[in-house]
């Protein structure tokens, strides 16, 4: 993704997983946070126009998940009870755990998923408070541990 004229630059850069995995991403802008995931199979580019939307008024991540756009594509890692194991491994810390875990406990009948859990714990750890999202259903029934919910946007 290049900037365009006027533009704040684009960080395209990679992190390492604690199994040796290289995520890509995007950054840009400054502000509050928003974090774009996107679905399975597509790129972290797929959010160029919403990045270009937001990136005056706001930080704009966008991330490419593991075996997806320019991430690594390892043959393990796939599974939940690994991505599990992994972030008992990351720097999350063992309050963080505890928290994805009464998470999950909390909202078990809704079908939360270990995606939905790390969302909120990062948005609760680094006090992100607007998320871009197309899963508006789930994500407008969870609340933090302060009890209150996330901007979802669009």
């Amino acid at each position: 993704m290049s900037a365009a004229r006027g533009a704040p630059p684009v960080k395209d850069g990679f992190v390492t997983t604690s199994d040796g995995v290289g995520l890509h991403y995007l950054e840009s802008g400054s502000g509050p946070s928003i974090l774009f995931v996107p679905g399975w199979t597509m790129p972290a580019e797929i959010w160029e126009p919403q990045m270009r939307h937001f990136w005056a008024r706001y930080r704009v991540v966008a991330m490419d998940p593991r075996s997806q756009g320019a991430s690594d594509r390892p043959t393990e890692g796939h599974y939940p009870s690994f991505e599990i194991g992994l972030l008992r491994l990351r720097p999350l810390g063992e309050e963080s755990i505890a928290w994805i875990g009464q998470f999950l406990r909390r909202y078990r009948r809704r079908g939360a998923q270990l995606a939905d859990a790390a969302l909120m714990c990062l948005a609760e750890r680094e006090r992100i408070e607007t998320i871009f999202t197309l899963d508006r259903r789930d994500l407008s029934v969870y609340r933090l541990a302060s009890g209150r919910s996330l901007e979802l946007l669009p």
